[in-house]
Parts: structure tokens; sequence; C-alpha cells
């Protein structure tokens, strides 16, 4: 069936014609993905996560580029919008880890110094009186 009929009838909510659609494309937009993500996990994801948002948005094409090109720039921006969260994922555990280094380090500084103290406070404490 041609492209264009397939298009109108999906947009009319027709998942016969929406899945005849892609089956053609899904496997060079998951090729994409993983070249983009580098990992089968992450461009598993994102290609079930772009079919979803091609289905969902399909009335808003409007025939002006071909449909694999609309597609894989939604594909695109996916992969964008994964590699942000994750990039940010990684700098805010890298902040925290950094934070709990200098916790921990703080934590050991001030043991040594209770331990002097209390050291001291023992040496005086034994020459005191008692009472």
């Amino acid at each position: 069936m041609d492209e264009n009929i397939l298009i109108q009838n999906a947009k009319r909510g027709d998942v016969k014609a929406f899945s005849a659609l892609i089956i053609p494309y899904e496997k060079r937009l998951y090729h994409a993905a993983l070249i983009i993500m580098g990992n089968k996990s992450d461009a598993e994801d994102i290609t079930q996560e772009t079919l979803f948002i091609i289905f969902k948005k399909l009335k808003q094409f409007r025939g002006e580029s071909k449909f694999y090109t609309w597609a894989s720039r939604i594909l695109i921006n996916s992969c964008h919008k994964v590699g942000r969260k994750k990039k940010r994922w990684f700098e805010i555990f890298n902040k925290y880890n950094a934070s709990r280094q200098r916790y921990n380090q703080e934590l050991i500084v001030n043991w040594k110094e209770n331990q002097r103290d209390l050291y001291l406070v023992g040496k005086v404490l034994d020459k005191l009186e008692p009472i």
C-alpha cells in the first residue's frame, strides 16, 4: 500500500495502517538509536519511546518531508533528551560523591581532633584530686 495512504489511515486512528507504516522503518530507527546511544538497552528504550511519540503526534505530520525524515528527527530528539538526563544524573552523582568524600574527610579530621582533645581532658582529669 502507498505510504501516503497508510499515513492518512493511521492519522484517523487505524492501528493496522500505523503498524504497516512503521514496520519498514523500525530497524533503521533502532540502529540509529544504537549508534547515537552506544548501547542496546538505551537504543531499545528510545526506539520504543519514539514509536509511541510518532503514534501520538502523527496528526502533526504535514508531509513536508519524507515520513522517515520526520520519524528520525523524533528519534534524535529523544536520544538528546535521554542523554541530557543521564548527563544531569551523572553530574548530580559526582557532586554527591564529592560532597560525601569531603564530609568523610571532615569526620576523620574532626575525629582526630576529638581524640586529641579527649586525651588532653583525660590527662587533666587524672591530675585532679578526688573530692
